[in-house]
């Protein structure tokens, strides 16, 4: 199998380091990065039992291991996420931020990625949103046209105090669902493997978000909800 990975998780990483972040938000950051640290260990669980359990099968980049020794964190995602055969998004009203790109650039790369994949395939390039998974974390009403054409898998209520996802029978069932749709993709690339989907990996790029800005602007803005109040003053 010429794949690595069998997803990578996509989340707003890294708050708790912004410049200027009230004191009183660091709980905010702390509970997103423990989220994804449980996602993943969950989806591992779930798929090693039908997947062999390579390392990094679940792309995180909080795991030291999965990060390329010496090379531009840019060039590891680009790598990573040419290399994975799904994305799972973890959502939240800001993951499409035009202050901080760097999601907007995971998202686009890999819907780029995908789209190629599916010319490999030769099948429609609808086909691409069956790849990517949205774990709504925050902000339901906020999730883009993008990413509605897939599936959603809800977790919400989960936060600081929330135990581990295994002890939430709902959340579990959501692990599980989400384990099987990733297990099917990986069989049918591991069926396609013939197609040499990660040959060119050395050459692909996701967008960067310094060298690219106008250009992941326009995708924020193309596919970023505006904000609408839940509530209106009468």
């Amino acid at each position: 199998m010429s794949f690595k990975h069998a997803c990578f998780i996509s989340y707003r990483n890294g708050d708790r380091n912004d410049t200027g972040l009230d004191a009183r938000r660091q709980d905010i950051a702390d509970t997103m990065n423990a989220f994804a640290r449980d996602l993943r260990d969950e989806l591992k669980r779930a798929l090693i039992t039908s997947i062999n359990l390579l390392p990094c099968l679940v792309f995180l980049d909080q795991d030291v291991e999965c990060l390329s020794k010496g090379d531009p964190l840019m060039a590891t995602l680009s790598a990573s996420i040419c290399e994975s055969v799904c994305m799972v998004v973890v959502f939240t009203g800001h993951y499409l931020d035009e202050e901080k790109l760097i999601c907007a650039a995971e998202l686009e790369g890999m819907l780029r990625r995908l789209k190629e994949r599916c010319q490999k395939l030769k099948v429609s390039e609808n086909r691409a949103s069956e790849w990517v998974f949205t774990a709504v974390f925050r902000e339901p009403e906020q999730v883009p046209q993008i990413l509605n054409e897939n599936l959603r898998f809800d977790f919400t209520a989960y936060d600081s105090s929330s135990k581990p996802l295994r002890d939430h029978p709902g959340y579990l069932d959501n692990i599980r669902g989400l384990a099987l749709k990733i297990k099917d993709a990986w069989n049918e690339m591991k069926h396609h493997d013939a197609l040499n989907f990660t040959d060119d990996c050395p050459n692909f790029n996701i967008l960067d978000p310094d060298q690219n800005e106008q250009d992941l602007l326009q995708f924020v803005k193309t596919n970023k909800k505006p904000y609408s109040p839940k509530f209106v003053r009468s």
